[in-house]
């Protein structure tokens, strides 16, 4: 599921923009371009196509995934799809090699009708796919082998042909690992030392080791990015419950106020609120995380890759639109797949964590400090706490501050167990989590949940 072509594939989102406005198009012209951007959208993923396709009955597109054939059937209408043009597709099924599987795309949905004649009437050979999946492929989030090939297990298992996106994985396949709300038994002393005033304490411990990043949801009540998908952590109960079935996530949620809760998995953003599933912005490449900007709204940070189809992707930031086709790339002056953290600052201005900490924007690169000065290496976790305040969780198990515009540094703890610190959160009321491995007695390693609390008025 590697994205060869991001570049290409930034192009179709934006063309992708302008299409729902109808801009430059009529109803019929975008219907008609609608088949070539599934095939160019499919060629971005390394997946040969054919769009147009005129035999036995015209098929849209056509295309084939692990040594089975896939022929689509497109339309972008004001209305929804009912039996009749299904129908139609099921015939052409009939003209085609069996086996042949038949892709719907209406991007107005489906009549209830349609969909459960579908599921009484002969055999299954048809799924049906909406805006909603369109959009999960074309940005990324679920690239379109994963999602078809989602799609036709659920058709198969399950005899229905069509699962609403949020429904897609289904239950996890694999159960949640049972965590410790409390330090393990053969821990260290947390502190080696730390400055007045702060305090930590474990949290929960024995996380998998697969775990991704964390974010507070309520207070106390966090949400946990693992293998198996989004779960929550309730402290108080305390208790952990799957919240979303979407796997392998990655890097920290972010939370607004709104109650949206946007995450990052592949090459694309969503957001999620009330079993609202949205694809907002995708293309990405390489480490891509989503970070709350200094005044309002989500960004995307994407570090890049040293290689692409036709040259370096340099590191990105976008700010998340409200929908797929709006987003605007922001080209950073860092090297490409350098970066391993990123916190907003203000305008088009980030602060970068990797063998040191860098100041940058469109068109400069700032080195305020770099790992022989201080213990700033692989920079894991930035967060804000005040306008010219910084926290900076680093390899070593440490925690820095930093004040800027001064560029003070100094450490504020350093801590005993495990080899890394990983994510860095804030939470409600002030203070936040801090995640990290930990290495037991017995060779093996797992993830721990720090809380901590450190005064902003301390100096």
């Amino acid at each position: 599921m590697n994205l060869r072509d991001p570049l290409r594939l930034w192009l179709l989102i934006s063309e992708y923009g302008p299409m729902q406005e109808l801009y430059g198009l009529t109803p019929q012209s975008r219907g008609q371009r609608l088949n070539g951007l599934i095939a160019d959208l499919l060629e971005c993923w390394g997946i040969s196509a054919e769009s147009d396709i005129r035999s036995h009955g015209e098929i849209d597109v056509g295309f084939e995934i692990e040594s089975r054939h896939f022929v689509v059937e497109a339309k972008w209408e004001a209305t929804k799809t009912d039996l009749g043009p299904l129908a139609k597709l099921q015939k052409r099924l009939r003209q085609r090699l069996q086996g042949t599987v038949g892709v719907f795309l209406s991007m107005a949905g489906f009549t209830a009708d349609a969909i459960k004649d579908l599921k009484d009437g002969d055999p299954l050979s048809v799924i049906c796919l909406t805006q909603e999946h369109f959009e999960a492929m074309l940005s990324g989030f679920v690239p379109p082998a994963e999602l078809l090939l989602q799609c036709l297990k659920n058709a198969s298992r399950r005899g229905v042909a069509h699962t609403p996106l949020i429904d897609l994985f289904g239950p996890p396949t694999r159960k949640i690992p049972d965590l410790v709300f409390a330090p393990p038994l053969w821990s260290e002393p947390l502190v080696v030392e730390a400055v007045m005033g702060f305090e930590v304490r474990v949290a929960m411990s024995g996380l998998p080791h697969g775990l991704q990043g964390a974010v507070e949801l309520a207070p106390r009540r966090l949400l946990l990015t693992l293998p198996e998908g989004i779960a929550l952590a309730n402290l108080e109960t305390p208790s952990v419950t799957q919240w979303l079935n979407f796997p392998n996530c990655s890097n920290n949620p972010v939370v607004t106020r709104d109650g949206w809760v946007y995450f990052a998995r592949h090459a694309g953003i969503a957001r999620v609120r009330d079993r609202v599933v949205q694809c907002v912005a995708g293309g990405f490449i390489g480490n891509v995380r989503v970070i709350a900007g200094a005044g309002g709204g989500v960004w995307v940070f994407s570090n890049g890759c040293p290689w692409g189809v036709h040259e370096i992707i340099t590191p990105c930031a976008v700010l998340t639109p409200d929908r797929l086709g709006k987003q605007e790339l922001l080209f950073l002056n860092y090297p490409p797949a350098a970066a391993h953290s990123a916190l907003h600052l203000a305008g088009a201005t980030f602060l970068i964590g990797s063998q040191g900490l860098a100041l940058v924007n469109t068109e400069q690169f700032d080195g305020i400090v770099s790992s022989p000065e201080y213990n700033l290496i692989n920079a894991g976790g930035l967060i804000r706490l005040k306008a010219d305040q910084f926290l900076i969780a680093c390899t070593g198990n440490e925690l820095w501050e930093l004040r800027l515009p001064s560029r003070a540094y100094r450490r504020i703890a350093k801590f005993s167990i495990g080899n890394s610190c990983n994510y860095l959160l804030s939470k409600t009321g002030g203070g936040g989590y801090l995640t990290g491995l930990l290495n037991s007695p017995d060779g093996t390693c797992s993830n721990y949940l720090l809380q901590w609390n450190y005064p902003l008025n301390n100096s």
